[in-house]
Parts: C-alpha cells; structure tokens; sequence
C-alpha cells in the first residue's frame, strides 16, 4: 500500500516535470517569435515612414496583432510553468515526507500556548509537532484553521462524523488538492507588513468609504465627464477652441488633485491585496467547479452562492476595477482620462461600492477557502497513511477503546502499538515502570489520538471508539522567572485548573505524567494518592504515570475505579530490554542504579544494583 502511494506522487512527479520542460520549450518559442515580430515591425516602419500615413497605420494593425497575441501567449505559459512548479515541489515534498523527514512543512510554533490544557503538554505545536506532521496548507488563514481544530475539540457526534465524512472524501482528491495546494501557494500568503492578508482584506471590506456616501461627488461624476466629452468632440470638430477646452480640463484635474492623498492612499493598499484576491478568485472557482457528496463540505460552499451572487465572479469583477485603476500609473493616460472621466475617482469609487456590496460575503468567502485549506491537511495525511482508521462515536456514558493505537510522529515500521480501554466514569488507570519503558510516549500516543479523534481526523490504530470527553494534561510545567514561580508552583496550579475543571464539567479525561516532582517521596506519595482520590470522587477518566509504585495500593480500595497497568525491563546479558508494551499489574522494575554503573557515574559493582521483582 505505501509503494502504491510513494507511485502515486513519483508518477505525478514525473509527469510535472515532462510538461515543463515542453511549457520552457513552447515559452521559448513564443518568445522569440515575438521578438521577430517586433524586428520585422521596425523594419516595416523605416520602409514606410516616407508614405502615406495609411500605410503606417496598417503596419501598424498588421504586426500589432500578433505581437500581442504572443505577449498573452507568454503570460499564460509562464502562469502554467509557476503552477507546475509548485506541483513538482508539492509531490517531491511528499516523497520526501514519506521517508519520514517532514521537517520542510511549517511547524506552527506560533500556536504554542503553555497554559492550554492540552496541547503544549501533548507537543501538538512546534518543532517535529502533530501540526507539523499533519500540516500542509497554502493559505495563512489555513494555517490558523487548522491550529484552531487541534485546539478546539468536538463534543458532539455528530459533528465529529461530519468532518470524518468530508475528511474521506477529499482523501480521494488527490489531484484536486493538489491543485488547490499549487494555486495556493503560487502567491505570498503574507502581506509586507508580515500580516495575515485574508484578516486584511476581511478588515478592509469594513473600512468606511469615502466617496460612496457622498452625494456631491456623486453628482459631480455624471455632470463634469458629461461636459468634457461633449467639449471634447466639439473641439474635434473645430466648434470649440482648443485653448477653452484645455482651460475647462484643469477643473476636474484640480478635483482629482484635491483627493490625491486619499487616491492614493486608497490604490496603494488596495494594490498590496491584488496577489491575494487572484488567488482566492481561482481557489474560490475550484471549491464553486467541484462535485461533493459531504453535507460539511456542501454547507460551506453554499456560503459562496448567495443572491444571485457567485463569489469567484464577484472577486474576478473586483480584480478587473483595480486593473482599471491601475492605468492611472501612465502619465499620460492619466490627464487624459482624468479630463474627460474623472478616472480615478471613478474607479476608486466602483470599488468601493464593490466594498460596501460584499462587505459582508467577503469574511464568509475567505472563511470557506480557510475551512477546504485546514481539512486538506487532515486528507493528504489520511492518503499517506491508509491504515490509519476513523474512531467510532457513541455518545454513551464515558467509553474509550483503543486497540494497537500508535503514535502518529513516530515511523509506522518502528512504532510499538498499544492497547488501553475505559469503560465507565470515575475509572482511572496507574501506569508505573522503569526509566525509558515507554510510559510517557504511552501518554502522548493517547492524548494525540484522543484530540485527533475529537476533531473528526483519522488515527494511528487498528481500532477506537470513544465517547466525546474534555482532555486536561499535566505532563510538563514551565517556571516562570518572570512571574516568580517555580516549576512546583507552576505544576499546582495546572493541578488545581483540572480539580477546577474536573467539578465543573460533566466528562473530563485526565493525563499526569509523574506529578508532584518537586517535593521529598513521602509528601509526593500523600498528595498522589489524595489527589487520585479526589478525582475519582468527581468521577473523572483519566492515565496517571508515575514511578510511585505505591499509588498502586490504592486499587485494594476503589477495585472499580482503579486499573493498575505497567511498563516492564529486563536484563539479558548485561543489557537493558524494553519491549514498550503495556501490561497489567504493578512495576518495580529498577534501571537508574543499572544505567549509572554503565555510564561509569557509580562505582558500586554489587550484583544487587539492579532488582527485577515480580509484579503484583
């Protein structure tokens, strides 16, 4: 099944490739039969500039044409060569991420918050990151799409199975999202002041107009053009003096000049979103062109056929007025259309109608191209990685069933699976074990499919099923010199945010990774097990880790709340065996005294350094 993928994306690879060499050869000659048409034009003219003007003038007519036809030719050629750029980058990156190194995707760092309640301690940001793993969309708003779903669990069923549903099928897509990955990423997706440009042009659709509500120059735009062209022609016709009506022209440049500033203004920051209202255009016509059987993926389309109105037309006529305006950079064009059409501010003023009709439908629009963009991600991981399946949702009382579930960050082929099950509220489970036996990767390799599972994405298991439940963490704390508090201080209050949220809420499942490192053993111990008690009380779910193998006692008092699991070691022939897999029972498996001796930090050469007792 890999190779068949690996095939898939080194197929499209190849046939990429083979087109842009043919695209290079077919920009080349069009090139350089412009470039002839241009000489024999020149030449043309040196021959005829001593005849009639007629002649002149059909030259003109006749190597006008074609040169310009080869000039569109060459801006089509070079528009198909950038996007098959990016489609030979798009499969070659995957190649490369199939291999397991997909460190070339962005990694979200920006999303780290320590005071999350799940995804910091559960890596889900950052460097060699779920986000990193999942992420490949073109678009920034994409970017925090996704983040916001790895942040913001489902907890309801049925929302969780639309997503799985639209998820299935754009996994099939595969040559659709590419497309929509190499149109995407054809343009900067960020502006030059390092914003995000889809929140720009969302802001600027708000932005109060000026010229649109002003009646006066309302007026002034029918009755000053309509005077200008009306001298215009009787001046053609030798009616009207030349110098009177070159008089009557400084008027409407006196009424451009007055609102130059703002003209201006109004062009420049328009100008700068050009690039992304091109691209959301023909993203905008991909989602509009493409047949979908997903109610999820067919509700937010329908977002882009409103009145009358489809969104890929709307922002095509919007690109065509700033073009228009855009003739007002040649000088000359400039006067003259100023003169007789007041040409920027008409314009300036279409499109500011255009701002005032769609201020509302531009946000939506965007937000679509945001939602296709982050599920996407979730599709192309689902295509790399076909064994991964889609949890089953009940909405019983709290269930979790997970059988050969592994981590998605860590290499299929080397990955150890587990299983782990929950059936009931307030059951909690202790996982004890030696050093490195693979309890705290067991903790993530949950935690991650958990939050993959609640936010409608595929896992890395054979099987799962779950009730929708809150995730909480306490796997790592952070001191703060800042705020004066230490790394125990900082543990207890993440501590008390889950006793907290535990009373509050109905469902809520649990994950501590040896809690209470900062003090002696006893205290440890006490507070660990008044601790397990208390959530058990507030009938929360959860995995407690821990090398107190005392914490363990506490299933001879809640036999039904408390599942005692462990992680075990040997040694055989003078070396540490982890087999990374999830028992039942109690741990006592000692390793630190064993891995000191090797590493020559002690010298005790005592046969009775390393204890392997049996579990309870």
């Amino acid at each position: 099944m890999e190779n068949n993928i690996k095939n898939s994306y080194q197929f499209r690879l190849e046939k990429y490739e083979l087109e842009l060499i043919k695209q290079k050869k077919k920009n080349k000659i069009a090139s350089f039969t412009r470039g002839i048409i241009f000489l024999v034009a020149i030449i043309s003219l040196f021959f005829t500039i001593n005849l009639h003007y007629s002649y002149i003038i059909i030259s003109f007519i006749v190597f006008t044409i074609p040169f310009l036809y080869f000039v569109k030719q060459n801006v089509k050629i070079k528009r198909k060569i950038e996007q098959l750029i990016a489609l030979i980058n798009i499969n070659k990156n995957e190649l490369i991420a199939l291999s397991g190194d997909f460190s070339i995707f962005e990694n979200g760092k920006e999303f780290i918050n320590s005071k999350h309640s799940y995804s910091f301690d559960l890596d889900i940001f950052g460097k060699a990151s779920v986000f990193q793993f999942i992420n490949r969309t073109c678009t920034k708003g994409g970017k925090k799409s996704l983040a916001d779903k790895l942040s913001n669990l489902l907890l309801s069923k049925d929302k969780i199975e639309e997503r799985q549903t639209a998820i299935k099928e754009l996994s099939k897509k595969l040559d659709w999202r590419q497309n929509f990955c190499s149109i995407g990423n054809l343009f900067l997706n960020k502006s030059k002041n390092n914003k995000n440009i889809s929140d720009e042009l969302s802001n600027w659709s708000n932005e109060k107009t000026y010229f649109e509500n002003n009646l006066l120059y309302k007026i002034l735009l029918i009755l000053l053009p309509g005077i200008s062209i009306i001298l215009f022609v009787l001046t053609l016709l030798g009616i009207f003096p030349f110098l009177l009506f070159a008089m009557w022209g400084l008027i409407p440049l006196m009424l451009v000049g007055f609102n130059l500033k703002y003209i201006n203004s109004f062009h420049r920051k328009i100008t700068e979103k050009l690039k992304a209202i091109v691209k959301y255009e023909k993203l905008l016509l991909l989602i509009e062109n493409e047949e979908l059987n997903s109610s999820y993926l067919n509700n937010f389309k329908k977002e882009l056929f409103t009145n009358n109105k489809i969104s890929s037309q709307s922002l095509k006529k919007l690109k065509s007025l700033i073009s228009a305006l855009d003739n007002r950079l040649n000088p000359i064009f400039a006067i003259l259309s100023n003169v007789l059409l007041l040409w920027d501010i008409q314009y300036v003023l279409r499109i500011e109608k255009w701002q005032s009709n769609y201020k509302t439908e531009l946000p939506k629009w965007i937000k679509v191209i945001n939602e296709y963009d982050s599920l996407l991600s979730f599709a192309n991981m689902y295509y790399n990685n076909p064994s991964y399946i889609f949890p089953e949702i009940n909405e019983t009382e709290f269930n979790l069933e997970i059988i050969d579930g592994g981590h998605i960050l860590i290499d299929k082929n080397k990955c150890i699976t587990n299983s782990f099950n929950i059936k009931h509220k307030a059951q909690m489970s202790i996982v004890t074990g030696a050093n490195m036996a693979g309890k705290s990767t067991f903790l993530r390799m949950l935690g991650v499919n958990l939050v993959l599972a609640m936010i409608g994405s595929p896992v890395f298991a054979k099987k799962m099923s779950l009730a929708p439940i809150k995730i909480h963490t306490s796997i790592r704390a952070n001191d703060s010199l800042k705020d004066n508090e230490s790394y125990f201080y900082a543990e207890l209050k993440r501590l008390k945010e889950i006793v907290e949220e535990a009373k509050s809420s109905e469902a809520i499942f649990i994950i501590i990774d040896e809690m209470l490192r900062g003090t002696n053993s006893k205290d440890k111990h006490y507070g660990s097990v008044e601790l397990t008690k208390n959530l058990i009380e507030l009938e929360a779910n959860g995995i407690i880790a821990t090398h107190d193998v005392l914490l363990g006692d506490l299933a001879n008092t809640y036999p039904d709340n408390i599942n005692n699991k462990r992680f075990e070691v040997e040694i055989i022939n003078d070396k540490l065996i982890f087999d990374y897999k999830l028992k039942k029972g109690v741990s006592v498996s000692l390793n630190a005294s064993f891995l000191m001796k090797k590493m020559g930090i002690i010298k005790n050469d005592s046969s009775n350094f390393f204890t392997l007792l049996s579990p309870k």
